[in-house]
């Protein structure tokens, strides 16, 4: 008999253990796993809501790699805005960015939080509007500009500075 309630008295102990325990978030990292709108990575943190509650700003740690981690900002009305990789608080990687209806509208890529590489603009019809080189956050070689129609209208050297306006 003694056997029969401890086991009794170890089964209700186990039981509200196992519901008694649950995570707490701090009101600056909400789990996104709370929020529909969002389930990109398990570990996936949401790190800012608008005032109205929906999501503004989103990090995630890629598995095994705790160096690295990807933000997503979004609009108001749900929409991706920015997303790229960061290196501590530095982008580093390709960004992209979009216009609210949810179109491409800037790429670039960034080295520990200045801009190399190939940096491109499109408009909201998905036309280029311009493209060039960044070399450590600044403008390098030709930057070709368009207009809504596709068609190349101007042209600007930044490696002459006299072609610099």
């Amino acid at each position: 008999m003694k056997i029969f309630f401890r086991y009794i008295i170890f089964i209700i102990v186990a039981v509200l253990v196992l519901f008694s325990c649950s995570t707490s978030n701090t009101d600056d990292e909400i789990e996104a796993n709370d929020n529909s709108a969002i389930s990109i990575w398990s570990d996936t943190v949401v790190k800012a809501k608008y005032e109205d509650g929906s999501i503004q700003l989103v990090w995630g740690f890629k598995p095994n790699d705790e160096e690295m981690h990807y933000e997503w900002q979004y609009y108001r009305n749900g929409n991706l805005w920015l997303e790229g990789p960061m290196y501590d608080t530095l982008r580093h990687g390709i960004w992209k960015g979009y216009n609210e209806q949810g179109a491409l509208i800037a790429q670039g890529i960034f080295k520990i939080g200045k801009t190399s590489g190939i940096y491109t603009v499109w408009y909201d019809n998905g036309v280029k509007f311009y493209e060039g080189n960044m070399n450590d956050g600044k403008r390098v070689g030709d930057w070709l500009f368009y207009n809504k129609e596709a068609e190349l209208v101007k042209t600007i050297d930044y490696s002459r500075k006299d072609s610099i306006k």
